[in-house]
């Protein structure tokens, strides 16, 4: 069901951000209980909601990405966390300061489950980036012990 809600490529904006919100709230549901599988078929669709043309979007796919963190179990795979972070990672430099933070956010929750994929993924971006604060708060939420 999640596919068939992500892969809604509506030319309204409405529905694209409602989309969004329906799978976080489906992942504050069920999120803890879905199994690896069904996880590595939702978060690469949240992932390419980050690239739309609205920012109200790519906010609400932050959002439910961020939920998707949260509910994680601790035995997710370490190596599909890291692609989820290093898919995130880069919109912490976006241009709109309301991406940068939802991004934030999400790896900041990810930190909270996943940290050493995380710390991996700011470390190749840091001296880059033109908002290090960012960075730095992912840095620290890494070092924070696991919930």
């Amino acid at each position: 069901m999640h596919s068939h809600i992500m892969s809604t490529n509506s030319r309204y904006v409405d529905v694209r951000n409602m989309a969004c919100f329906v799978i976080e709230q489906l992942l504050m549901l069920v999120g803890p209980k879905l199994n690896h599988e069904a996880r590595r078929a939702i978060y690469p669709e949240l992932i390419k909601r980050l690239d739309d043309s609205s920012n109200q979007v790519r906010v609400a796919a932050c959002k439910a990405l961020a939920v998707f963190c949260t509910t994680m179990n601790a035995d997710y795979c370490e190596t599909n966390s890291g692609y989820l972070a290093a898919g995130v990672v880069i919109h912490m430099d976006d241009s709109e300061m309301s991406v940068q933070e939802a991004a934030c956010s999400v790896l900041e929750a990810l930190a909270a489950r996943k940290p050493h994929p995380v710390r991996l993924e700011i470390m190749k971006v840091r001296d880059r980036f033109r908002s290090k604060h960012y960075c730095d708060r992912v840095l620290a939420a890494c070092e924070k012990p696991q919930t």
